[in-house]
């Protein structure tokens, strides 16, 4: 069987346990004698070259640190629209669908497997639920960190579109794909409570092995990671502050993050708020290369994890791999490795003054017990995430895996506001409403020289999106149910504001496709408006499976800003009465 695996996070460009991942998977694959593909961002033109034995495709998605518009690479009127609309990650998602056909023709690919985060896979399952792309190719999700998971920890009020959109993308690629795995009992619980799909437990593989030196001397304790809410910098700050360790130093390595709701830094204002006998005995590293974190943590005494709740933390694994004591939380991944007391040390998941407690039995012990406990730790990691257990155990499910199709027959269909669209354009609308088994089907209108960019048409989407949908294609039998045909004048083929109309199905329980590869002109059609007060239709039911509803933004902003200034709050709550309609 041969891999394709979809990462913008792979070496040297890596953020975190992502990028970790898929460098151990692939090591994990050619030490098995396979040659597995990597598609990835690279920092200019399209490359394709084999590093240490793995194929590597690299595209091209920033220049430089500009995050203000795609690379001039892979910049195009679609790719500006979706960068602006859909937010970075879809110009990256949008060139794997345009080149993953290509590669897997002549990389005789059998499995594609498609980071969660970011949903890079999304433009590439779409384009197979709508035109039955790529073949018998498996397509399969691997959940590591959802962004509504991620703006829930880290405490974020809801952003806008972008994230809206993102949020449901991840859901839609998810809910696409042939399978979906993930590393935990924990994200796979998260994972059937937030988006109904059972997701396979399938432990990570070790990264490469490491002989880590053991010292008797006091080498202090180690954080690795974001200094953000989710990865409970709080909390440690806090528990250290409680602690007042004599002789012993805190590392902090990973980037700072600014606090959304003040701006400043939150690694920054922590230590501020830290007693100053405290504050001393902390060293703040920043961001550092593998090599040096590995140095740092050969060095260290304790390994803490003070997440609230995480997936299967790379850094917990690597540290438990050498042999060093590990404090983490009693919730999430972490926890299915650690047996507290015997192969590590268990807090109570955000709480300062448990975290600060298990923090001082970890450092009191001594040298011959921390040895102990180490060697547990490294047992415990090698039995879960032993590479030759894992490649067998992926490889027998990736052949159980069965191809996601529906044979649905062709619908009757009709095309509204189609201003002169090429009959092959219409075609394709039509494809995908009769391989998506969609009420209806749009696709990324063109307005003058700018393209709207629409994801998957939803009942939330459609009342806080763009309002230009272009032509559309349609189930007959929609337009034939009274609630819809009394919204429509005498002309069935031209209607202005059609947004409303598809709202309307949306509304009623329809579902729409969207396929990007159509750009079609659009114009403000001479016909009726569609009569509908799309507001009054609104369904609590419906709106609640809607995740970044603007309503729900709205009630999430003044609890998130409680504490602030007179002027913040004066902000948020006009901000939220504009959302609510008030």
């Amino acid at each position: 069987m041969s891999w394709c695996f979809v990462s913008r996070e792979f070496p040297p460009f890596s953020g975190g346990g992502i990028g970790t991942y898929a460098r151990a998977i692939t090591q994990s694959l050619v030490a098995a004698g396979k040659k597995p593909v990597v598609i990835t961002v690279g920092d200019g033109l399209r490359t394709e070259d084999i590093e240490e034995g793995v194929v590597v495709v690299r595209l091209p998605l920033v220049e430089g640190d500009d995050w203000s518009a795609p690379h001039p690479n892979a910049r195009t009127p679609a790719t500006e629209a979706a960068w602006n609309a859909l937010g970075p990650h879809s110009v990256f998602a949008m060139q794997v669908a345009d080149v993953l056909s290509d590669i897997i023709d002549r990389h005789d690919v059998d499995l594609v497997e498609f980071a969660d985060t970011g949903a890079a896979g999304w433009f590439a399952l779409n384009r197979r639920k709508n035109h039955c792309a790529y073949g018998d190719v498996r397509m399969i999700t691997n959940v590591h960190s959802p962004s509504a998971w991620i703006e829930h920890h880290n405490r974020r009020c809801e952003p806008g579109r972008q994230m809206h959109e993102l949020q449901r993308m991840e859901r839609e690629q998810a809910q696409w794909s042939d399978a979906v795995i993930t590393p935990s009992e924990y994200m796979s619980r998260w994972v059937r409570d937030n988006w109904g799909i059972e997701a396979k437990v399938m432990r990570n593989p070790l990264p490469a092995p490491v002989n880590a030196a053991r010292t008797d001397e006091e080498g202090g304790v180690l954080f690795v990671g974001r200094l953000e809410y989710r990865k409970g910098i709080d909390t440690l700050c806090r528990a250290w502050a409680k602690l007042k360790p004599e002789g012993v130093r805190l590392h902090l390595v990973g980037q700072d993050t600014p606090d959304e709701r003040s701006g400043v830094p939150i690694g920054e204002r922590l230590l501020s708020e830290m007693p100053r006998e405290a504050s001393l005995t902390v060293v703040e590293h920043g961001r550092m290369s593998p090599e040096s974190v590995r140095a740092l943590q050969d060095e260290a005494s304790v390994v803490v994890v003070p997440s609230p709740e995480d997936n299967f933390p790379y850094t917990c694994v690597e540290a438990m791999a050498a042999g060093r004591v590990v404090v983490a939380s009693d919730i999430g991944g972490a926890a299915e490795l650690i047996d507290d007391g015997v192969n590590g040390f268990l807090f109570e998941s955000g709480n300062c003054e448990s975290l600060a407690i298990t923090l001082k039995r970890a450092i009191d012990m001594r040298p011959v017990d921390r040895n102990t406990i180490g060697d547990c730790a490294t047992d415990r990691v090698q039995e879960l995430c032993n590479v030759t257990k894992t490649i067998m155990s992926r490889t027998e499910h990736a052949d159980g895996i069965e191809h996601w199709r529906d044979i649905l027959s062709d619908p009757e269909c009709t095309a509204l506001n189609t201003n002169g669209t090429p009959t092959d354009e219409l075609h394709k609308l039509c494809e995908a409403l009769t391989n998506s088994g969609s009420a209806f089907a749009i696709g990324w209108p063109r307005v003058g020289k700018r393209i709207v960019a629409h994801g998957t048409p939803s009942y939330a989407g459609l009342l806080a999106g763009p309002r230009e949908v272009g032509p559309v294609v349609i189930r007959k039998p929609w337009l034939e149910k009274p609630e819809i045909a009394q919204m429509l004048g005498d002309d069935p083929s031209l209607h202005r504001d059609g947004w409303k109309l598809l709202a309307a199905i949306c509304a009623m329980g329809g579902k729409g496709a969207v396929v990007p590869e159509c750009v079609l002109d659009a114009a403000e059609p001479g016909g009726d408006a569609v009569n509908a007060d799309v507001h009054a239709m609104m369904n609590p039911s419906i709106v609640m499976g809607e995740p970044g509803l603007p309503v729900g933004r709205a009630n999430r902003l003044a609890p998130a800003f409680e504490g602030q200034t007179d002027t913040v709050k004066s902000r948020v709550m006009g901000t939220a009465r504009k959302l609510l309609g008030g």
